[in-house]
């Protein structure tokens, strides 16, 4: 990226450090606009994107962390980098930092040179790697790739967006998730992105949501699903809270039947948590969603963040995925678990835990009994938790189709 067609955006209420940053970026050819305070960013941004955004962590006002974290809550800011300074260098800080959507993260105090040296890499992955940003923003009635017709946005996560189209041959309704795709190698990237998706489209079975294809537009790679038109678990917890025992038992049993066909596969999803599981009718009950983050399991790969923070929702991950070590199935039985222990009692396991202190727990040990939070329920509620959460994975069930009889056992079918 040409240093003469890039602004930055320059946030840090001590005006000695903003002069330095401005400084030394205007001489290296950026182009700087400065804001004083959290506030001033959020004024600035509504007649400005800026191509990289530096903002310092503690300023009056608003912080700099709940600055990033409202700025990446904008489609139009999803894309733009932003770097956090802060004396405090400490791994909690660091990862609340990145988990507000920071980039990069640099301690004071720093030195100049590393300080532009960083900007530059930032400015040239993106560069490299963001696509066409008027993806997040597509109209309703755009046709997309020449085969949808874009109705509306569903919504957008971690990693990517969703949108409602409309498949034009043949007629049928679709949900596109259009993928956040951060490798270092475009061509590498397309390739296996290419030959998973053609996996897990072979996949046919009642509790997986189906791929219908995939492809490449405008510099991103997206895949097609069946549009379920259902509330997640995520919704139904939200809107009526826990479940009955017998319910959430035979919805998981629905569940684990979904994983044990993406096992045979070669998948482990590596994102089971309610947000991704649709609640559908009986008797198929449940349909897993969202395979943005799967891999196969041949590779024995984790993949990470850039900044090197394993992928998935810190409260249901495992051990073995929380300390960044190769997982396989056994790891979607854990998660699993807690999506089990969440319907049961109507929230995850310490709900008042940060993403860090979630995975200290879960990296200890420390699970709490569904049974002392609903002491109504059986104790068979108790025993398969318990069961599913092993810190060593061969002690836990020995496949999802175990499981599900397990389930399907505690529920009172055989």
């Amino acid at each position: 990226m040409d240093p003469e067609e890039t602004t930055i955006l320059v946030a840090d209420d001590d005006p000695s450090i903003r002069v330095l940053l401005t400084h030394t970026l205007k001489r290296s050819g950026y182009a700087c606009v400065e804001a004083t305070n959290g506030a001033e960013v959020l004024d600035r941004i509504g007649a400005l994107i800026p191509d990289l955004i530096l903002m310092d962590v503690r300023m009056p006002k608003l912080d700099g962390v709940e600055v990033c974290r409202r700025l990446r809550s904008m489609d139009r800011m999803a894309d733009v980098p932003i770097i956090l300074i802060s004396a405090y260098g400490d791994e909690a800080s660091i990862l609340d930092g990145f988990d507000a959507g920071a980039s990069d993260y640099v301690v004071k105090p720093f030195h100049a040179p590393v300080l532009l040296a960083k900007v530059r890499a930032t400015l040239a992955a993106r560069t490299t790697r963001r696509g066409d940003p008027s993806i997040l923003d597509l109209a309703p009635g755009t046709l997309f790739d020449g085969r949808f017709t874009i109705v509306r946005k569903l919504g957008r996560g971690g990693m990517g967006i969703v949108y409602l189209a409309r498949e034009v041959d043949p007629d049928r309704g679709v949900a596109i998730k259009i993928l956040d795709c951060r490798d270092d190698d475009p061509r590498e990237s397309s390739e296996r992105f290419g030959r998973e998706v053609a996996a897990l489209s072979r996949i046919d079975h009642p509790n997986v949501v189906r791929i219908q294809g995939s492809g490449l537009f405008r510099g991103h790679h997206y895949y097609a699903m069946e549009y379920v038109g259902a509330p997640t678990i995520r919704e139904a917890l939200e809107e009526r809270g826990a479940f009955s025992a017998p319910e959430a038992f035979l919805v998981a049993a629905s569940i684990a039947d979904g994983l044990a066909e993406v096992h045979r596969s070669g998948f482990v999803h590596r994102d089971v948590k309610p947000a991704n599981v649709f609640l559908v009718p009986a008797p198929t009950r449940a349909k897993i969603a969202d395979f943005g983050i799967a891999f196969p399991v041949e590779t024995g790969e984790v993949r990470l963040t850039r900044e090197g923070i394993a992928i998935g929702t810190a409260h249901y991950m495992s051990p073995e995925q929380s300390r960044g070590e190769t997982v396989d199935a056994r790891s979607d039985l854990y998660s699993l678990g807690t999506v089990l222990y969440e319907m049961l009692t109507g929230d995850v396991p310490y709900p008042e835990d940060s993403a860090l202190e979630a995975v200290t727990r879960i990296l200890n040990g420390e699970r709490p009994a569904p049974r002392s939070v609903r002491p109504d329920l059986p104790a068979a509620a108790d025993e398969i938790c318990f069961k599913a959460w092993k810190r060593i994975p061969a002690e836990r069930f020995r496949d999802a189709s175990a499981f599900a009889m397990t389930l399907r056992r505690a529920a009172g079918e055989d």
